[in-house]
């Protein structure tokens, strides 16, 4: 059990057993599952349209095997805005899971500290999936991954997903990527190229844990990001608390004032 489907057959609930866990990922308890008229109708839930789900305490199915898609309250984003040695990791929400990547260390941790204190915040949009609402959200950022918009591949469905000044979104890629074919958003590590993952969830009804990412051949394209491991990620610092001239746009792309 608690494999995702598509379509579910008697066997896929039947078989198996049910595994309930504790906040801090230890198993709660193991239960074998039967055929029967007895026991209590906890609801209907669907793998990402709000409209079949009849309960705030189910969560969507997708969400269950694969996690969430919603970057507001992704892992990944508190770990790259953490400086703790181990344990970054803090739930946000009634369905969040520790990940299994919380004991290393935050991605800020042993960075020079006077770098970290020039770094200043910026507002970002992000577009939310129906899961969450729909729509879209702001956020105040520091260290972030990049979205869909800001290397190039355009409006997240209607939502571009820029800085916002004066509640107004960028509707234009970071100049880094301006321009930039396909092949110039090849990442490598260790000689091979790699797919980065973005902070983009894909719009999609039918799932609500997909996310966008661009694959080794720097191509845009989408999987269930919410169960993948810390890795393959090009962050981004949001500013600096110095003119806006001087601000680094990429930290592939620094724009050094020195004379």
């Amino acid at each position: 059990m608690g494999q995702w489907r598509s379509a579910y057959a008697k066997s896929n609930v039947l078989s198996g057993n049910f595994v309930t866990y504790k906040p801090d990922g230890t198993v709660l308890e193991t239960l074998s599952t039967a055929e029967g008229t007895g026991g209590t109708n906890l609801g209907t839930t669907s793998s990402g349209d709000p409209q079949y789900k009849t309960s705030e305490d189910l969560n969507f199915t997708t969400r269950c095997a694969y996690g969430s898609n919603r970057w507001k309250v992704s892992a990944m984003r508190q770990w790259l805005n953490s400086d703790a040695a181990s344990g970054w990791y803090h739930k946000q929400g009634k369905f969040d899971f520790m990940p299994q990547t919380s004991p290393v260390a935050g991605f800020l941790y042993g960075l020079d500290p006077e770098l970290l204190e020039v770094i200043g915040e910026c507002k970002k949009r992000v577009m939310k999936h129906a899961a969450d609402g729909g729509g879209y959200e702001d956020l105040d950022e520091k260290w972030f991954l990049q979205s869909m918009t800001e290397v190039g591949f355009g409006a997240n469905g209607s939502v571009y997903e820029t800085p916002v000044a004066n509640g107004t979104p960028k509707t234009t890629p970071y100049p880094f990527w301006a321009g930039k074919s396909q092949a110039d958003k090849i990442k490598y590590l260790s000689g091979a190229a790699r797919i980065w993952w973005l902070r983009s969830a894909h719009p999609d009804v039918g799932t609500s844990s997909y996310e966008r990412y661009v694959n080794p051949s720097g191509a845009l394209s989408t999987d269930r990001g919410g169960a993948v491991l810390l890795h393959n990620l090009t962050s981004e610092q949001c500013g600096t608390k110095v003119p806006q001239e001087e601000v680094w746009h990429n930290n592939t792309d620094r724009k050094d004032k020195e004379s």
